[in-house]
């Protein structure tokens, strides 16, 4: 096992800044903490996954976690405000997933039933496992090539080496488009709306990761979530070719999911299917696989109707 380099302590350090800075912003998401970090979604994330084995959003969601923990430790303030505070919209959602994050309730840690030490509350410094860093010859290669570019980039004009910069950060690469409208909660728990986003959330990240597909973020179509525009209105203002709808009907740990993929072009439905299922595990693990099944399913939609199955791999990375 190999500790973080000096990088990426930098990189997972400034990740967290940006995520406590945001703390208490439910809406706040990957699409967002991609931005803050100057990076594109893809890259972000496949970063997170190099240097901690996890996927953004569960570092996003072990970070409010560890927060809300060290809140909970010093007895600073409710349990309920403690979720508030760290961009839980429910106490009771906040409450279930820190027990099954911890294994035991945030109310016993309030109340110093549980002995908390400092490395579980402190800043996240994951160990890589079986992951190589350059050697020393690979390091001077690449240093040598850095060289090698400088001196080719002297041979060029200033002007014509801003042009073509300028042309690359200005012409999209994206070849499709796609909102995921919020999912709308059918069940009677109010604490049911947070694993709905939460789906919906996964299913933004999986579909991000698609080469050629631009997809809006969270909080740019959260402005739909109560709306009386149709899809192709919405899609106009959006500026994309596709919208996903959803809707969630869940009771205990069994579930109902509705999703819907609309060509906005036309007002036709690509995609309309319906998935029951049923988790004993992690609730988490298991509404990333539901959003990554989800996800294949909407991308072969979308493949179907515009490309030849030669062009498949366009769009997979």
């Amino acid at each position: 096992m190999e500790e973080l380099s000096s990088n990426d302590h930098i990189f997972i350090t400034r990740l967290t800044e940006i995520i406590h800075a945001n703390l208490a912003n439910e809406k706040f998401g990957v699409i967002d903490l991609a931005g803050l970090a100057g990076m594109s979604h893809y890259q972000l994330s496949k970063k997170v996954h190099f240097v901690t084995g996890k996927t953004v959003i569960q570092y996003m969601r072990e970070t409010r976690l560890r927060k809300a923990l060290e809140m909970l430790k010093n007895n600073e303030l409710t349990v309920a405000e403690i979720a508030y505070r760290n961009g839980f919209g429910s106490a009771t959602y906040f409450s279930a997933t820190f027990t099954d994050y911890y294994g035991y309730s945030p109310v016993k840690v309030k109340r110093g039933e549980i002995d908390i030490s400092e490395d579980m509350i402190s800043d996240y410094h994951p160990v890589i496992t079986g992951k190589k860093r350059p050697g020393r010859v690979a390091a001077f290669s690449i240093s040598g090539g850095i060289i090698l570019i400088l001196i080719l980039f002297s041979f060029f004009p200033v002007k014509s080496m801003k042009e073509s910069t300028a042309s690359v950060f200005l012409s999209p690469p994206y070849k499709e488009s796609i909102a995921v409208l919020p999912f709308r909660n059918l069940s009677d728990s109010a604490g049911n709306l947070h694993f709905a986003n939460g789906i919906a959330e996964d299913l933004l990240t999986q579909l991000s990761l698609y080469k050629d597909l631009k997809v809006v973020s969270r909080t740019s179509v959260e402005q739909f979530r109560i709306t009386t525009l149709s899809a192709p209105e919405i899609a106009r203002k959006l500026q994309v070719n596709y919208i996903i709808e959803g809707s969630l009907q869940k009771s205990g740990n069994t579930f109902r999911l509705w999703i819907q993929l609309i060509d906005a072009k036309d007002n036709t439905h690509l995609l309309s299917e319906v998935y029951n299922g049923k988790y004993s595990g992690d609730m988490f693990d298991f509404q990333t696989t539901t959003a990554r099944t989800v996800a294949e399913k909407i991308k072969t939609a979308i493949l179907n109707q515009k490309y030849s199955s030669t062009d498949w791999n366009r769009y997979t990375k």
